[in-house]
């Protein structure tokens, strides 16, 4: 019998007979700008880098980035109180999931005033093109919120030139939705148009038990929750696009529309069908990139409106209250509305000198909110909401109370420097850094450093180190001390993380690749709220500490059969309890089969694990069971009709009871159960 290492041997030798760059692009991803500014090989990246392209989103059946999301590796994607995704980056877990970075064609999307991405965002996937992942910080490229990892959805129209894709799709839950993207010859530039939408009713059957005023109820002896009733999970979407193109100049614009949202259990805990949210999202955005001589010179500008409305049942007719009549006589709402902008300007330039390869930029920053609306028939006192003088809303200050924010300016200036050094033909040291100055906060620095070393064609080493911040958001730093529900502090810090990373990724033979990753990491001033004698307050904790490892095996032959696989591990430890960090997952886990046996039909056989799920320091409930979801999707491309798929998807294919961890054991003692059985049709056709 041959040895285990005569075996490799051989595989290596295999691999490097047939190896050629060509080859092992496909395999590893091909080029990805994310991890330097500019493009390079994704097993060369200075930095632990996944793609997933269009053709992997249809094998998946996917509608929505966070269904594509469960595929990577070290990530889990939750749920929230309110039905918006929560990506988990090696253990990293917060509501508002401020720590990663969502980048459209390179721009962020973010929310100054909440954090993270607006609420109630997500992304259909019928325009994505391809999806690049970071793994770990990058501040060093991208300043704030790239803390545990970045994302980059690349768009169709951003990148295609020639494009004419139609599509429609319909199925559980009263979900339909399709797209149109088409572009047009300008006599020299180009235009792409791109529409999509799509409506669900949601899941009926993800029924919750209890929600907060079940609790109440109980010590009251009152009747007035809505429990056990459907977690709210409706929306409609809509997407109005246009990319132009004309020889170094781009250009685009687009209008994003997140409606009648259902607000899950909303920020209150409170179950109700007659809340919900509506989100508009609107941004133009333009760039010029030209060369001259040996520099690379890049200008580009953006800005993004969000204005967001939410209404959100605080407390319902005929709960408890502390003043006559003693109940409330009316169901007791808030209204809260603001807009904000965010607006970037950037130039940079990029130079090779012998074997170093230079990239340095300057921009600006400017973020604010306004128009804001805080409207209330009630008045909320410690011991709990007093009903106002009618069911009418009214103006906080109306009615004697501070609004929960006022409109808040920040600017941010920033400058970057990194250089690529080309030690020998097969190791690369890459050396960046970013500094970072906040009008409300100061000065922040992140550096990162790599070595990259490929010492064959198909074995590739990095050593990886790099650092993040998160700044506090507007209702961190800017609420008023005196806040109805949390007070904020201007005296916060910003959140920080030192992140490093060893890497290795070996082509065992011309069609497998595996690779590994080890990761320790420290967080510092994690703004956290708890609660003190003047009552629930945003303050800077120590943070967290992790340790973990990821696994990825891609098998990718000719032949019929193609499997992606991957496994994590992360041991997330709070700092000041010496316990593990609630809500995360220890060992997760994807299982990708595809089978092709015909040229026509294609099968995948998806399995997702996340694992038992911790509780929070004081949450005596035990840990959240495991769970394993099994997807499944069928794929016919009819012979003699170039351009046309059909595709029908089953989510959750065995109706598995699976649930995602509430963070209250008191106010939603039952975590938020998750879809059950989904299926969906698509028609797709390029022409």
């Amino acid at each position: 019998m041959r040895s285990i290492s005569g075996v490799l041997a051989s595989c290596l030798a295999i691999g490097a007979a047939h190896a050629d760059e060509d080859d092992l692009d496909a395999l590893y991803g091909g080029a990805v700008e994310i991890a330097t500014g500019y493009d390079k090989p994704a097993r060369l990246a200075p930095a632990v880098v996944e793609t997933i392209t269009a053709e992997d989103i249809r094998a998946l059946g996917a509608q929505t980035l966070d269904e594509v999301m469960t595929r990577a590796a070290g990530v889990v994607v939750q749920t929230d109180r309110v039905g918006d995704p929560i990506y988990t980056f090696r253990g990293l877990y917060s509501e508002l999931n401020a720590q990663v970075l969502i980048l459209i064609d390179g721009a962020p999307i973010g929310d100054p005033v909440a954090g993270g991405r607006p609420i109630a965002w997500n992304n259909l996937v019928s325009n994505i093109e391809k999806i690049e992942i970071v793994r770990g910080p990058g501040s060093a490229l991208f300043g704030a919120d790239a803390f545990a990892g970045v994302i980059n959805v690349i768009t169709k129209g951003a990148v295609r030139e020639e494009i004419s894709e139609i599509g429609g799709y319909g199925g559980s839950f009263g979900t339909g939705g399709g797209h149109l993207i088409k572009s047009f010859d300008l006599g020299g530039s180009k235009l792409t148009a791109t529409l999509q939408g799509r409506r669900t009713a949601g899941d009926e059957t993800r029924v919750i038990g209890a929600d907060a005023q079940t609790f109440l109820d109980q010590l009251t002896g009152t009747t007035a929750s809505n429990a056990p009733a459907a977690f709210p999970s409706e929306r409609s979407e809509v997407l109005v696009r246009l990319d132009f193109k004309s020889g170094g100049f781009s250009a685009y614009g687009y209008y994003n529309g997140f409606l009648n949202v259902g607000p899950g259990f909303t920020s209150s805990f409170q179950l109700s069908d007659t809340t919900e949210y509506n989100v508009n999202l609107g941004s133009i955005g333009a760039a010029y990139r030209e060369v001259i001589g040996e520099t690379a010179i890049e200008i580009k500008a953006r800005g993004l409106l969000t204005d967001l409305s939410s209404r959100t049942l605080v407390s319902p007719e005929g709960a408890a209250t502390p003043a006559p009549p003693f109940t409330l006589p009316f169901d007791a709402f808030s209204v809260f509305e603001y807009k904000t902008i965010d607006a970037r300007i950037e130039g940079n330039a990029t130079r090779s000198f012998g074997d170093h390869t230079l990239r340095a930029g300057v921009g600006g920053i400017h973020q604010s909110s306004f128009d804001i609306v805080d409207q209330r028939n009630f008045l909320l006192t410690p011991l709990g909401p007093v009903p106002g003088p009618s069911p009418t809303l009214l103006d906080a200050q109306d009615l004697g109370q501070p609004p929960q924010t006022d409109g808040t300016t920040r600017h941010v200036g920033y400058a970057f420097v990194q250089d690529e050094w080309q030690i020998s033909s097969d190791l690369t040291a890459t050396v960046g850094m970013r500094f970072d100055h906040y009008s409300d906060l100061g000065g922040t620095f992140n550096p990162r450093a790599s070595l990259v070393w490929t010492p064959t064609l198909t074995t590739t080493v990095k050593l990886l180190y790099g650092s993040a911040f998160r700044p506090p958001t507007f209702l961190e730093s800017a609420t008023d001390e005196n806040g109805p529900i949390v007070s904020g502090s201007a005296e916060l810090n910003a959140e920080t993380v030192d992140t490093f990373e060893a890497a290795i990724e070996q082509r065992l033979a011309p069609d497998l690749r595996l690779s590994l990753n080890g990761f320790f990491y420290r967080t510092d001033e994690e703004i956290l709220v708890e609660n003190t004698l003047a009552g629930p307050r945003f303050l800077n904790g120590m943070g967290v500490r992790g340790v973990g490892m990821e696994a990825s095996l891609v098998y990718a032959p000719k032949g019929p059969i193609r499997v992606r696989a991957n496994y994590a591990l992360a041991d997330v430890t709070n700092r000041e309890t010496e316990t593990a960090a609630p809500n995360v997952a220890r060992h997760i886990a994807f299982v990708d089969l595809g089978v092709a046996p015909t040229p026509s039909f294609a099968i995948n056989t998806i399995l997702s694990y996340v694992g038992e799920r911790s509780r929070a320091f004081a949450d005596p409930r035990p840990p959240l069971d495991d769970y394993l979801r099994t997807d499944l999707t069928l794929r016919y491309t009819p012979r003699g009709l170039e351009g046309l798929s059909a595709t029908l998807a089953a989510r959750n294919l065995f109706d598995a009871d699976l649930a995602d961890p509430t963070t209250d054991a008191l106010f939603a003692p039952g975590d938020l159960p998750l879809e059950g059985r989904r299926l969906t049709f698509f028609v797709d056709f390029s022409f």
